[in-house]
């Protein structure tokens, strides 16, 4: 039995390592070594391996501080093991617990990014001290078949399209750009256990991990299991097979979308003006292109162009359905908004997508381009803003409203509750999201007589037809806050007094303020 599970465990790792293209002759693998089963069966088994592999080894093991004690002795243990191995060790410790509250995160997610900047500091370390080149620099982490299916389970529960049920990536790149690599995503966690007892490493296990507590954890200990005795008793091969399944179909897909990204910019108009680097500004796109591309192909292209320009999570359903709107209408001038401030524009043909400090609009003859600044300040503050601006007699190209009055109604939309969320760092994201734009379908603004379509009061204000559409807004989603009318001294307003929502009135109770301004 001892012989069978080496060899089920070695063998498991070596056709990984080739069908996967993990690993090269003179690579340096650096391991993330936490001291439980997994990563100690897959750091063990590559070191059995080093020789005919041809690599060099170095461990990474990261003291969370979660578990006073407990932690200190994971932490001993991996440094004790590389120790008797003659591996080089490099032990961190975080505060986990003061960093989610710091970052306004939770306490895994924290520890993830703590971990993943330790495993990325010693690879920099290797290419700078060992003199190895970062191609040749691979980080091997410890996920298993258990933690495949618990994974599809959870972004199923929660929402996810087809790329998500490809599960955890056999290879993927860190945020300094090491290639990070699976080896034993294909084992489940009773063959590491019998690897460990086969070689007497007693790994140390973290007992939380056999708590309910997070949702990860009532996957594993409630959910699978009932699945297990109750629906299909190989529902873990059963789900991994889908993550293989849907990641060979992900990866068809992504060509394709590179190819149509790649016409798509070729053909658009502005493609000079534009920049196709990461950390540029804007991207532009061909409109004709985009619209001829099957729904599944464009998103993808619309979530590379975004990506290039830093936007990498939280785009939804109901961000693609406003881009194939105005993909499909073709109509320039018209706007849909991405997370965080982030937008796509039509404009003569193209469409094009934009960082938030460029997402502006064209004003008057010469097309000047106005954008909105967000912050927040105090109340006092506002006070002193607001008597400066009067005693100058300066125009009203500002707008001011009651800060936690509009992050609580935007949480209560979002379904969360604002307290909760408030040191979770999601105010200032609802900030970013405020943003200047035209009028589009569906627009509405709250006045002393209630909820008023934009298009309503325009026709109630008699503003000509041919200049309906130009009208500029101060928007946060389909609401919006601010009508810029031409108190506001700029060019291009129509001729009517600004209006503001009165959901969100400054008062004497009110403690801080959403100030918004328009620059040229």
């Amino acid at each position: 039995m001892e012989k069978d599970i080496k060899a089920k465990v070695i063998s498991e790792i070596k056709d990984a390592v080739l069908r996967y293209r993990m690993v090269d002759k003179g690579d340096h693998i650096v391991f993330g070594l936490s001291g439980g089963p997994d990563s100690v069966c897959l750091f063990f088994a590559f070191y059995l391996l080093q020789e005919e592999l041809g690599i060099t080894m170095s461990a990474v093991h990261v003291n969370h501080k979660f578990r006073p004690g407990a932690a200190e002795e994971d932490q001993l243990y991996a440094e004790e093991l590389c120790e008797r191995l003659g591996i080089r060790c490099r032990s961190e410790v975080y505060d986990c617990a003061a960093i989610a509250e710091k970052l306004g995160i939770t306490s895994e997610e924290a520890g993830r990014k703590v971990r993943y900047e330790a495993f990325d500091s010693e690879a920099l370390y290797v290419q700078e001290h060992l003199n190895i080149s970062k191609s040749q620099i691979k980080i091997a982490v410890a996920h298993n078949m258990e933690d495949q299916a618990e994974t599809l389970l959870f972004r199923i529960m929660r929402g996810t399209g087809t790329d998500g049920l490809a599960g955890i990536e056999r290879k993927r790149t860190s945020e300094r750009g090491y290639t990070i690599i699976r080896p034993i995503l294909g084992l489940e966690r009773r063959d590491i256990e019998a690897f460990c007892d086969e070689f007497k490493l007693a790994p140390h296990i973290d007992h939380t991990n056999l708590e309910p507590v997070y949702t990860r954890n009532k996957i594993r200990l409630g959910l699978i299991p009932y699945m297990r005795e109750n629906f299909n008793e190989n529902i873990t091969e059963a789900l991994n097979r889908l993550a293989v399944i849907a990641g060979e179909d992900k990866e068809y897909l992504w060509q394709q979308a590179e190819k149509c990204y790649d016409e798509a910019r070729k053909c658009a108009v502005g493609s000079d003006t534009g920049t196709d680097e990461y950390g540029g500004s804007e991207i532009t796109l061909n409109i004709e292109v985009m619209r001829r591309a099957p729904a599944p192909i464009r998103h993808r292209v619309i979530l590379k162009a975004f990506s290039k320009l830093g936007l990498t999570q939280d785009i939804g359903a109901v961000h693609m359905d406003a881009a194939d709107s105005i993909i499909r209408r073709g109509v320039t001038g018209k706007t849909a908004q991405f997370p965080y401030g982030y937008s796509a524009v039509t404009r003569y043909g193209d469409i094009v997508f934009k960082k938030p400090e460029t997402a502006g609009i064209g004003i008057g003859r010469e097309e000047e381009v106005l954008t909105l600044a967000a912050r927040v300040i105090s109340l006092e503050k506002w006070h002193r803003y607001e008597k400066l601006k009067n005693e100058e007699g300066a125009p009203k190209n500002f707008a001011a409203f009651d800060y936690t009055a509009f992050c609580r109604a935007k949480c209560v939309q979002r379904g969360s509750d604002a307290d909760e969320i408030k040191g979770a760092g999601i105010y200032a994201d609802l900030c970013a999201n405020v943003v200047l734009r035209r009028k589009e379908e569906g627009d509405f603004i709250t006045l002393n007589i209630g909820r008023k379509k934009i298009q309503d009061l325009l026709v109630d204000s008699k503003v000509p037809r041919d200049m309906r559409d130009s009208v500029i807004l101060a928007a946060a989603g389909s609401e919006i806050l601010w009508v810029i009318g031409a108190d506001s001294g700029i060019e291009g307003a129509l001729p009517l007094k600004s209006r503001f929502t009165v959901n969100y009135k400054i008062s004497q109770d009110s403690k801080e303020v959403l100030l918004l301004e328009i620059r040229i």
